[in-house]
């Protein structure tokens, strides 16, 4: 193992040369970050605000880095407040009918649609992340699909 002197050289008027080089084996540095600046905060992006996402898209684009799972998280917050109005639209028909079936088949013909909605909601947010679907449409198909098959469902009752 080689040992090295490490030195410092500063520039001062009021030495002849205008430098003085000070050896040392530690020295202290000033710095003006804090030890919780160089900490990362990583937050999932389903744990952030719209703001901090948005954020973040713009920091990741602004280092090439590749933001898709930003990006339908984003369209996410967005999209998941109307699941409940789909969900319920999709059981308005079933209930509807109940007279004429019985009321535990009705039940489980609903909670397999709001299953089948859930499936379709994470398979889609899944193919958005690695970057087969746009994030918008990775975050709405769901909507868009079973709320067309609501629409037909009451039509038909």
């Amino acid at each position: 193992m080689i040992k090295r002197a490490v030195s410092s050289k500063r520039f001062r008027a009021a030495h002849p040369d205008g430098f003085h080089e000070e050896s040392f084996k530690e020295a202290p540095v000033a710095i003006e970050e804090s030890l919780k600046d160089f900490a990362l905060k990583e937050k999932k992006p389903e744990n952030m605000t719209g703001k901090e996402i948005a954020d973040r898209i713009r920091r990741l684009r602004s280092l090439g880095v590749v933001a898709n799972h930003e990006q339908v998280a984003l369209h996410m917050k967005i999209a998941l407040p109307f699941a409940h109005l789909v969900v319920i639209a999709l059981g308005i028909p079933f209930a509807l009918r109940s007279n004429r079936t019985g009321k535990l088949q009705t039940f489980g013909y609903a909670l397999g649609m709001a299953f089948l909605y859930w499936g379709t909601l994470s398979t889609c947010q899944s193919l958005g992340e690695q970057g087969h679907l746009s994030a918008w449409l990775a975050a709405w198909t769901a909507n868009f699909l079973f709320s067309g098959i609501a629409f037909l469902l009451l039509m038909r009752v």
